[in-house]
């Protein structure tokens, strides 16, 4: 699979204000790229450093 150019960051909830993830979705493919276990900057800052950079992101909310 080949790393996205670009990155749509989108939050949601696993549960009605309850649990909320964050899911990464290549906008190119529509396809998720994937799912983090909740909303916090500090895990999506991370799975970026572990993971080939896109071009651009977009966040939706």
């Amino acid at each position: 699979m080949r790393a996205p150019r670009i990155l749509c960051i989108d939050e949601f909830a696993f549960r009605k204000g309850r649990a909320h993830g964050t899911v990464l979705v290549d906008v190119e493919s529509s396809r998720p790229v994937n799912l983090l276990p909740d909303r916090e900057t500090s895990t999506v800052a991370a799975w970026l450093q572990e993971h080939p950079a896109p071009r651009s992101s977009a966040e939706t909310g």
